[in-house]
């Protein structure tokens, strides 16, 4: 949605000032729909039948929270830590940083890979569960939506 909706507005948006315009309109846009789209989804549902709307808030509430992942990825760096493969640590290790592993000791690695970890923690546990506890499933999914990047 976010990459259609660029490509849409950036037609539209030539000049640094419409851009700036555009990106805040798409943003209003995706926040909205997922927000406001999944409150109007849930109130409905719970107008229907109270056990569909229960499965759907489960679901949608635990898939703003993300864990296992990254932590299996993170598992394997310090596996390969452990066991003296600095190479296939590095390797491991791109896959959840953005930044060059090719040069980095093993204490760098160490590093790297906690605060991946830390970062992950907060986008991706902490800042849901917040958000989920002030305003629910519409509020978790805006949050996400607004701490979605396209790279």
């Amino acid at each position: 949605m976010i990459k259609g909706g660029e490509r849409l507005l950036l037609i539209v948006a030539r000049a640094p000032s419409s851009e700036f315009v555009a990106g805040l309109v798409l943003t209003v846009i995706i926040v909205s729909t997922f927000g406001i789209g999944s409150w109007i989804l849930l109130h409905s549902l719970r107008g229907l039948n109270s056990t569909p709307a229960f499965v759907v808030l489960v679901y949608l509430a635990t898939s703003t929270l993300a864990t296992r992942s990254l932590l299996d990825e993170a598992r394997a760096v310090r596996r390969f830590l452990l066991t003296d493969h600095l190479l296939l640590a590095r390797q491991q290790l791109s896959r959840i940083v953005g930044r060059d592993t090719q040069e980095l000791d093993e204490a760098e690695v160490t590093r790297a890979a906690i605060e991946t970890l830390a970062e992950s923690a907060s986008d991706g546990i902490v800042a849901p569960m917040f958000y989920l506890v002030i305003g629910g499933v519409p509020a978790a999914l805006a949050y996400k939506a607004v701490n979605t990047s396209i790279p």
